[in-house]
């Protein structure tokens, strides 16, 4: 486990109680729990590696300090969203704590980027401690940035259309619906891709183009996938995509609600 440097004085369960009611939040158990041990500071190793994607984590909040009350008023609506800020890197993204689940997510506010990254901020900084970096993913790349022509050279290669990354956590068209790269979604559904998980995917995105795409195609809004389905992710996107997936029949998975 990594440890945080430089944190701020140990927290109580009443000080915890006391910024749940300020705020108007209940904190998911995973967070309180680690809050309660860890109240904020440096990591040790700052560099989280997932995939090909990667971000320093320059810090975590200590719970209610400056920081972290900047954050939520620079996130107009990040609350009622069921978001709280509890990390930043040095160059202004921020890390988030899914108030209903305990996940994190990254979001770049720069491009307007969000990405699911783990199921709590434990295993976001257990990450830390692994190798630096992992090698080039061709999942990854071929489905962030492929081609349909190059994904016919990978199927030419004896690769299936269903292939997975290396971690084994994402197929080809999951990454690509997640990427935005809806010409790869489309060549995968055309090549018999199974499509499970590529919806949610594309929600977590806020890709609408591509979730029409795939609804099109006979995939259901509503799927659901280690117990998420496409509306958990949709609150980051704003309240006109909220109400894209309330016109598409989008309903919240039974762990969120």
């Amino acid at each position: 486990m990594i440890r945080l440097k430089y944190g701020e004085e140990r927290l109580t369960p009443k000080k915890v109680t006391a910024f749940e009611k300020k705020f108007g939040v209940t904190l998911p158990e995973t967070y309180r729990n680690f809050i309660l041990v860890n109240n904020g500071g440096v990591p040790e190793q700052t560099r989280y590696v997932k995939a090909r994607f990667s971000a320093d984590l320059a810090r975590v909040y200590a719970l209610g300090d400056e920081s972290m009350t900047r954050s939520i008023w620079s996130l107009s609506g990040c609350l009622e969203r069921g978001l709280l800020p509890i990390g930043e890197t040095d160059s202004g993204e921020y890390f988030l704590l899914e108030l209903g689940s305990g996940a994190v997510q990254y979001l770049d506010p720069h491009k307007s980027e969000v990405r699911p990254l783990d199921a709590s901020i434990d295993a976001v900084l257990d990450r830390l401690d692994r190798i630096p970096r992992e090698a080039p993913d061709p999942v990854v790349e071929l489905g962030e940035s492929g081609s349909p022509s190059d994904l016919d050279a990978f199927l030419a290669d004896g690769n299936s259309v269903d292939a997975k990354t290396n971690n084994g956590w994402h197929s080809l068209i999951e990454i690509a619906a997640g990427s935005g790269n809806l010409a790869m979604v489309k060549a995968c559904i055309s090549r018999g891709a199974a499509a499970d998980g590529a919806v949610i995917q594309a929600a977590s995105g806020g890709y609408t183009q591509i979730i029409d795409y795939l609804l099109s195609s006979g995939r259901d809004i509503n799927e659901e996938q280690d117990g998420r389905r496409a509306w958990d992710h949709a609150n980051v996107h704003g309240t006109k995509f909220r109400a894209y997936m309330l016109a598409k029949g989008a309903k919240p998975s039974d762990a969120s609600r």
